[in-house]
């Protein structure tokens, strides 16, 4: 595919938040739409619990924190968390699930509400369900092409290579097949495997070079696939809309 219209593409890497963003984010749903379809979903369990004699308690949190998970696409790149939690993820905050906190009669009331189902949600790594709209979730399945595209790159194989030799530099063996340097299984050896990932992704410039080239065989798509993107953000606008109007009816 040649991507070469595309060559100062870049993708925008926020190491104090740990987020990547790329081209076809654009033509993705938000952490505000994401909230916005999990408070519709939770208002209306809610009020078929009700319905059938039971009570239930919509989430205070929004979804986009009580999932929110550090960026770990290419691998460890963070230096401090890979020193301060290894290849185990940082503890968040614990919230509660609503459903376990029921009680005996609610959990009978919350059975007969599984019609209740989620509006969708057009996230990076979604794909469309049996009998949804694929053209619905064109931009993450756009977004799994230019990753598979990416990884053929031989500029994509050299920031990789600088990566396994950086880290057999330190003392690991490099696992290309794991991706990453073999883990000792003693908890020190993982530790220090974990920070050794991370300080070589960082010096190699590794998360930004595969970001970017990524990024390029996204725009690629993106001009090739431009109005059937423009048609899928009109559907997912008319899903965000419908999770309003379902907000407004049980607010």
């Amino acid at each position: 595919m040649d991507i070469s219209e595309f060559s100062d593409v870049r993708a925008t890497v926020d190491y104090s938040l740990h987020q990547i963003s790329y081209p076809l984010d654009a033509y993705l749903m938000t952490d505000k739409d994401a909230d916005l379809i999990d408070q519709a979903f939770h208002l209306e369990f809610k009020a078929c619990v009700n319905e059938n004699g039971g009570q239930y308690t919509v989430p205070t949190v929004p979804v986009s924190e009580r999932a929110a998970m550090p960026e770990r696409r290419y691998g460890l790149w963070d230096v401090d968390e890979a020193a301060a939690y290894g290849y185990a993820l940082p503890p968040g905050e614990k919230y509660a699930d609503p459903l376990s906190e029921l009680s005996e009669a609610d959990m009978l009331a919350a059975d007969k509400c599984g019609t209740v189902k989620y509006l969708p949600l057009v996230t990076r790594d979604a794909m469309a369900a049996d009998g949804q709209d694929a053209e619905t979730y064109l931009a993450s399945s756009i977004a799994s092409t230019a990753f598979e595209l990416a990884q053929s790159d031989a500029r994509w194989q050299a920031a990789d290579d600088e990566w396994y030799q950086c880290i057999e530099d330190a003392g690991f063996v490099a696992d290309r097949e794991a991706l990453g340097p073999v883990v000792p299984a003693d908890a020190e050896g993982a530790l220090r495997a974990a920070v050794v990932e991370a300080t070589c992704s960082d010096s190699t410039g590794r998360i930004q070079r595969l970001a970017d080239i990524e990024s390029q065989y996204q725009a690629a798509l993106i001009a090739d696939q431009q109005t059937a993107l423009n048609s899928s953000l009109e559907k997912q606008q008319e899903i965000i809309e419908q999770a309003r109007n379902i907000i407004g009816e049980h607010s």
